[in-house]
């Protein structure tokens, strides 16, 4: 037998309430069964209870928040409807109200979080930055610093500054220096030290900021202190190289564009283009005790004029002609040139002092001292005539005394030991060339007697450029040209 069930707690049957009754009970909804079918029908008070005026019923309890239209017929709400077999019927919520269809069962009591639907994402370090967008999601950076733009914050990088040296090891680790240089050695790399060489002196108004200097000297005014400065005194010429470091004005360099060639006892200059002579002075010599007679002069790349009698050397101011010893020789040369860098010194021009037999030697100069070391020989057959020069990227030349020849013959030579490569030209009766210098495309050679003579060393052709009444006894010129 099919059974009709009415959900709730203590129910009672109530009679039919007509509106007609009399109390003034506002009827909400309420539960009762029909006399005839036994269905639950009826209406609920607000305190969801109502009492029958005419039998004082206890109180029922509504289920499903179930109405009636005061016929009988059930407006909403939910009615069990089981068999035996123990079968649930549920009815469906008012969509329109959104309120439960009343099975305590069915009531949804999960709540979602506004992140979970995609407002808030998680923020685990709790610096208002969400996870997904954190540079450093464990630790606490608001700021989000990334000084190596690396993509890892600063506070959670262990290479701050992305120079591949840990944080822990780096000496500059908010400064990339991945060479870790430290001039004073004081563990702050130069490249975030504010006094790098440790003089008391900030970088910012250091004259020498990698060289300690306290006193900050300035000899030329430089804005460069003189313990950093190659060239203290300003006059072009490198400390190294400089005879007087700290004399602007000594020894003086040649004049552009000049070959300087000299008698025993004073100096001239030669115009390349015209040839024109002009006299420079009377050589001043210094109170050594030398025997005072220039056998030659030679320039180095500075335009620095050197020279040597047959004991000293010397150098000499080429605007004045004044000389300054520079020691004692320890032998006698007829001939001076300077080698041009990159031949017998990486770096430094070389002095070759040559002997009349012909030997090739190089001299150094240091303290007063001069020390010679022979390099080889112009060959058999050969001896000096008294001169010999080197200009970088044009080749060495010498002017030697040929076993056999009535005339000097101008030769081309290794410069590294003097050998003679080959012979270049004669000069037709002289014999007697004690001074030889070249310029771009032309040799000048000078006879005892007086007479220059032009030498071209592409055709071998020789020309007399007149007697300029000077008994030359050599001449120089500088290992670089235009000087």
């Amino acid at each position: 037998m099919r059974n009709i069930l009415i959900s709730g707690v203590g129910l009672t049957l109530l009679g039919a309430c007509s509106s007609a009754d009399t109390g003034g009970i506002e009827t909400s909804t309420a539960t009762m069964v029909s006399a005839s079918n036994g269905e639950n029908t009826g209406a609920q008070t607000s305190e969801a209870s109502l009492t029958d005026p005419t039998n004082a019923t206890s109180p029922t309890t509504g289920v499903g928040g179930s109405t009636t239209d005061g016929s009988g017929t059930t407006m909403a709400g939910t009615i069990t409807d089981s068999d035996t077999s123990g079968e649930t019927t549920q009815g469906s919520p008012d969509t329109t109200t959104g309120e439960s269809d009343g099975t305590a069962s069915e009531t949804d009591s999960s709540s979602s979080s506004e992140g979970s639907s995609g407002g808030i994402l998680p923020d685990v370090d709790a610096d208002g930055v969400p996870d997904p967008d954190d540079n450093c999601p464990d630790v606490l950076n608001p700021d989000q610093a990334d000084l190596d733009m690396d993509g890892k914050g600063d506070l959670c990088d262990d290479d701050t500054d992305g120079d591949g040296v840990p944080n822990g090891g780096d000496n500059c680790p908010l400064v990339e220096n991945p060479d870790q240089a430290d001039q004073d050695k004081d563990g702050k790399g130069d490249a975030c030290d504010d006094d790098i060489d440790n003089d008391g002196v900030p970088n910012g108004g250091d004259n020498c900021p990698l060289v300690p200097n306290v006193d900050q000297k300035d000899l030329d005014k430089d804005g460069l202190g003189d313990l950093c400065d190659e060239d203290i005194d300003n006059d072009k010429i490198p400390n190294p190289d400089d005879v007087f470091p700290n004399d602007g004005g000594q020894p003086g360099v040649v004049l552009p564009g000049k070959i300087y060639a000299h008698s025993s006892s004073s100096l001239s200059t030669v115009d390349v283009v015209t040839y024109v002579v002009a006299p420079v002075g009377a050589f001043k010599w210094p109170n050594d005790g030398g025997g005072h007679q220039m056998t030659d002069v030679a320039i180095d790349r500075y335009g620095v004029l050197y020279g040597v009698t047959f004991d000293r050397a010397y150098v000499c101011n080429p605007t004045s002609a004044q000389c300054f010893v520079l020691g004692t020789l320890p032998g006698s040369f007829n001939g001076l040139t300077w080698i041009p860098a990159g031949t017998l010194d990486p770096d430094k021009d070389s002095l070759i002092g040559i002997t009349t037999g012909g030997a090739w030697n190089h001299l150094k100069i240091m303290n007063g001292q001069v020390t010679s070391q022979q390099l080889g020989t112009y060959g058999a057959g050969y001896s000096s005539a008294g001169d010999a020069f080197s200009i970088e990227g044009v080749g060495t030349y010498a002017a030697v005394n040929k076993n056999g020849a009535n005339s000097t013959v101008i030769v081309t030579v290794d410069p590294l030991n003097g050998k003679v490569l080959s012979e270049l030209a004669s000069t037709q009766g002289y014999n007697t060339i004690y001074g030889l210098a070249g310029w771009e495309g032309l040799i000048i050679a000078f006879d005892q007697g007086g007479t220059m003579i032009k030498v071209d060393p592409m055709t071998k052709a020789v020309t007399n450029l007149g007697n300029k009444a000077m008994t030359w006894w050599g001449a120089g010129v500088g290992t670089v040209i235009p000087q």
